[in-house]
Order: C-alpha cells, then sequence, then structure tokens
C-alpha cells in the first residue's frame, strides 16, 4: 500500500519576494536561498512615461528593441511609432511625451547627432527638467558628439561589448529611480 503523501510531487509554487525567509514546508521550516540571477533581475519598480529619443534613419531597430525589452520589464515607453495620435500636431505630442516622461533615453547614433529634432527633443527636456540618459550601442560615438557628452555617463548597451551585463543591470537601476526634475533653462550669451 502506498502512502498518500509519498506520491505527491516535490514541486512547490512560491510567488513575492522569500529572500531570507523562513517558510513552513509540510511541517518543517526551510531557510528559502536564492542565487544573484534569480533575486538580481531587474524589473521596473514604477510605471511613469520613458521617453525614446533616436533618429529613424540609423536606429529605428536599436530603438523597437530597447522599447520591447523595457515594456517586457514592466516599464511604460513612449515612442513616436507607437504612441502618435495621427492628425495631430507631432511637435505638440512630441513637447508633451517629454514634459510627462519622468526620464527621456538619448539613443545616441550617428544619425541622431545630426538630427534637428533629435537636438530640439534634448533641449527641450533639459528645459523642462525631464533627466536625460544618453546610451548607444558604438562607443566610437565619442569622437563625434557634442562636448556635454563627454562630460555624462553614457551607458554602452552593445551585446557583444564586455560590461554589457554590468550597464543594462545599472540601466535599469537608474531608470528605477529617476531624479527629482531640474529645468536647465539653455544659457545665450548676446
Amino acid at each position: 500500500m502506498t502512502d498518500e503523501h509519498d506520491e505527491q510531487e516535490n514541486d512547490i509554487d512560491i510567488t513575492g519576494n522569500v529572500e531570507g525567509q523562513n517558510i513552513n514546508i509540510g511541517g518543517g521550516t526551510q531557510h528559502i536561498h536564492m542565487s544573484p540571477s534569480q533575486t538580481d533581475k531587474p524589473t521596473a519598480e514604477h510605471n511613469l512615461p520613458i521617453f525614446i529619443s533616436y533618429a529613424r534613419h540609423d536606429g529605428r531597430e536599436i530603438a523597437a528593441d530597447l522599447r520591447q525589452k523595457l515594456e517586457n520589464l514592466g516599464f511604460t515607453i513612449w515612442q513616436d511609432v507607437v504612441a502618435m495620435e495621427g492628425g495631430e500636431k507631432w511637435w505638440t505630442q512630441i513637447k508633451e511625451a517629454i514634459e510627462g516622461s519622468v526620464i527621456m533615453v538619448l539613443l545616441l547614433t550617428d544619425a541622431a547627432l545630426e538630427s534637428g529634432v533629435v537636438h530640439d527633443e534634448w533641449i527641450h527636456a533639459r528645459t523642462v527638467g525631464t533627466h536625460i540618459m544618453p546610451i548607444t550601442q558604438n562607443d566610437a560615438i565619442f569622437s563625434i558628439a557634442p562636448k556635454w557628452i563627454g562630460k555624462v555617463d553614457v551607458f554602452i548597451l552593445d551585446e557583444a561589448h564586455p560590461d554589457y551585463d554590468i550597464a543594462w543591470t545599472r540601466f535599469i537601476k537608474q531608470l528605477n529611480i529617476p531624479p527629482e526634475r531640474t529645468p536647465r533653462p539653455l544659457r545665450c550669451r548676446i
């Protein structure tokens, strides 16, 4: 005769954060320890919009891939090709999206550095205080980028780069902790 208890499967489904917790399983207490790969998987901790600025000429696929990855982690993303309303003024929509976003992810590519629209987007973001987080897949971009790019931390998110995993994890953590809005009007010499 088989004991019904012996035939039960040993799989247990536990949801929520149980790292370091003692859990009563089948009458005995078990201490739960998870490996870093199980506990450090970055996810969105807010649903505040994030704006992706890029040049379609050479950044369309990178921006779409980034949007998909971030949405899969639970972030709310504003990207023109999926969020623009037809029949409405496109620049007004972009400005409102930047103003309503906590962070602008600025995808640095050769075409983005030449784009008047991308330039106007980051100028508007600075003016209204939307935090700008520049990213690139090309670390050679710094030789042609504006001087201010060399003064800020730029995330190199090229999967072939040896520091990709570290950069991606740090990028997600910083997306989760958006800084306070700090408008920085441009200073002009007259």
